[in-house]
């Protein structure tokens, strides 16, 4: 019947379906869709609804049926045979007790069981929540919108099987982290089974990933023929992260046991390529503590277990040593984190991995990197200002002594330096390494030596001189630091993160030493000082570029939170640059007397409470009544204080960790340097 026919030719209320609709209320189609149907108009038979599509209105049979679409599928429950079987297992357990094996077992299985259920419930809440727009962050994901993984079961295994990324990619990443990235610091040792992927994924999970994530410190998706963009390598990388810091903490605080080397360089590779967290700001220091507990713990460095210097025992020396290596590294330059000091054990390693120097790269860096930064910490032991005051001139020649030594080390590698001090590259990726630990001891001894005079009122002709020659010699180390970095920046930037941090140390104690003869406390009025710095703006320049590059190239994430430092460090030089050197001053000026007063006037202050100087005062002269509102901390009077207040600044930006205790005695207060 067409649905526009009157029922029975006239408006009867009484009508066959008029009469059926009464009684259901509702005709089959709006029964199916569940919607409300309306029936008002007893002149037609067929509903509103059904009447206004044209479709014939039936109370039995729904016409449109056959072309409704499928309905999703609800996903299966849980049988009930299932959760009679689980109880009676529980009743089981508590009326026979298991052995220890056995109920580890069981354990085992019923955690497994939970895992899924609870990664059910995970991919139903992520579903749910993908129309909810995010913002874009390089922070690691809340655990609650991660699948939850044992830490019992096989990390790498369980990402793969859940999609979060592919054998071939993790497969293409650790080639990648092996080639590209491990010979920029190959204290880091990777055995022949470790260098095998499908070894590493059965044997040691947790290494694996870390290396993996270590290539996702950059964007290096196109070098590696990747699919995806920047934002896929950051959502790689926080989820990666998660795991990896979730896994430790248990491993190592939680299970506390079967520590294995591994373990130890897992901690070693986290601390050498980080990132810089929202939240955190000393974390590569603590996975590098971590490392040096566990080493601890493991007993690496007893001689005696190592009689028969089987390969497995020459395995656990160079972690051994490697540890000392980037430990110490850092006491370079933040004194009180001075954790492993040399001893026999350390020598005997250290002479047991000397015999493979001419087959084996790593253990050539190895002894090279260990004993450079042995005898740095002699040097700054000896020239510390707190030890007997030694004569200056007997003072320099020990400092060339110590610089021999350094030189006589390098020898040894086969390495030469000119007699610039400059340090002699053959070409190859993994000289970068010790050559910023060179440089980074030559800055720390002379920077000491001409920091300790300027608390001296007066200075004779003699030892301006000395200490001006040192202020050569140190001006002259910084530069070979940044060309250095400059031409590294060039070849790769998948080098070790606390590479960054050289570059501006140098810059640091370049300006400060243009700050000091401007200041005129050495007695040099014979000798004319060039006041260019054009040489310190270029430098500056050349290291924005890099910034700026990285940023765009690589989405480098400690690029962007440099860029800020770098900012004030331009500022403070355009401040230097404005000030006038003490013999173009007038005599009644007390320029130069501030000027020196505002050099040590930061003891014991953090950088990161400098303010950079106003932008009124870069439009005309800085006099000394204008500095001392603009600047009220500046650079210390020691090489370690200097670095101590540049990492504070730095650590905000460039230090993945926040402080690792509230105590105040606790040692550190920048990033790995």
């Amino acid at each position: 019947m067409d649905p526009t026919t009157p029922l029975n030719g006239s408006p009867d209320p009484l009508s066959d379906f008029a009469s059926r609709w009464r009684q259901v209320r509702a005709c089959a189609r709006c029964h199916r869709l569940k919607m409300k149907c309306i029936y008002d108009n007893p002149s037609h038979s067929a509903c509103r609804r059904c009447f206004s599509s044209g479709i014939a209105c039936s109370l039995d049979n729904d016409p449109t049926a056959k072309q409704a679409k499928k309905k999703r599928k609800l996903p299966t429950k849980v049988a009930p045979k299932l959760i009679q079987q689980l109880r009676q297992i529980e009743e089981l357990v508590y009326e026979q007790e298991p052995d220890a094996s056995d109920g580890f077992e069981a354990c085992k299985i019923i955690d497994s069981i939970l895992t899924r259920i609870n990664r059910k419930d995970s991919t139903r809440s992520q579903r749910d929540s993908t129309s909810i727009p995010t913002m874009r962050s390089t922070s690691p994901k809340s655990s609650e919108s991660l699948l939850e993984i044992s830490s019992d079961d096989n990390l790498v295994r369980e990402l793969i099987a859940n999609n979060i990324v592919t054998k071939e990619e993790l497969r293409t990443r650790f080639s990648f982290f092996l080639e590209h990235m491990l010979p920029y610091c190959p204290l880091v040792s990777f055995s022949s089974n470790q260098s095998d992927f499908e070894c590493q994924l059965e044997n040691t999970p947790i290494l694996l990933i870390s290396c993996v994530f270590a290539t996702t410190i950059n964007n290096n998706t196109g070098a590696m023929n990747l699919g995806g963009d920047s934002e896929t390598n950051r959502s790689l990388q926080s989820t990666l992260l998660h795991y990896l810091e979730s896994y430790l903490a248990n491993r190592i605080f939680f299970e506390a046991r079967n520590f294995s080397l591994s373990l130890v360089t897992a901690c070693l590779v986290l601390s050498l390529w980080c990132i810089v967290p929202n939240n955190g700001n000393h974390k590569n220091q603590i996975k590098l503590l971590l490392a040096y507990n566990v080493s601890l713990c493991m007993g690496l460095g007893d001689s005696s277990k190592h009689a028969t210097q089987l390969e497995d025992e020459k395995s656990a020396l160079r972690t051994f040593l490697a540890v000392y290596c980037c430990c110490s590294s850092l006491g370079l330059s933040l004194p009180r984190f001075k954790l492993p000091t040399w001893s026999k054990d350390h020598e005997y390693a250290y002479n047991v991995l000397a015999g493979n120097r001419a087959s084996s790269m790593t253990d050539n860096c190895l002894c090279s990197v260990s004993k450079l930064v042995k005898v740095g910490h002699e040097a700054l032991e000896i020239l510390s200002p707190e030890r007997a005051i030694i004569s200056s001139s007997n003072t320099m020649l020990i400092i060339d002594a110590y610089v021999h030594q350094l030189v006589t080390i390098l020898k040894e590698s086969n390495i030469s330096v000119d007699g610039h001090l400059k340090f002699v590259r053959k070409g190859i990726p993994e000289e970068f390494l010790v050559s910023f630990i060179y440089y980074q001891i030559l800055m720390n001894i002379y920077d000491n030596f001409v920091t300790t005079h300027m608390s001296h009122s007066q200075l004779n002709e003699e030892l301006s001189l000395l200490v001006f020659g040192s202020i050569i010699k140190l001006t002259t180390v910084c530069e070979n630091l940044l060309e250095c970095f400059v031409e590294l920046s060039k070849e790769s930037i998948n080098y070790p993160t606390f590479f960054f941090y050289k570059p501006f140390h140098a810059l640091v104690i370049l300006i400060r030493l243009k700050l000091m003869l401007k200041s005129g406390f050495l007695n040099l009025n014979n000798l004319s000082m060039s006041s260019d710095d054009s040489t310190v703006h270029s430098y500056i320049n050349q290291i924005g570029d890099i910034m700026k590059e990285n940023k765009s190239r690589w989405d480098s994430n400690i690029s962007v939170h440099l860029s800020s430092v770098l900012a004030k460090v331009e500022k403070w030089m355009n401040v230097c640059s404005k000030i006038k050197r003490r013999s173009e001053q007038s005599a009644d000026d007390p320029s130069a007397h501030n000027l020196l007063s505002l050099i040590m006037s930061s003891k014991n202050k953090e950088i990161e409470h400098l303010e950079p100087p106003q932008e009124q005062y870069h439009d005309k002269p800085v006099y000394s009544h204008q500095i001392e509102p603009v600047m009220e901390a500046s650079f210390e009077n020691a090489i370690e204080e200097i670095f101590k207040e540049m990492d504070s600044d730095l650590s905000r930006a460039l230090n993945p960790f926040e402080s690792l205790m509230a105590t105040s005695d606790y040692p550190f207060e920048g990033p790995f340097v």
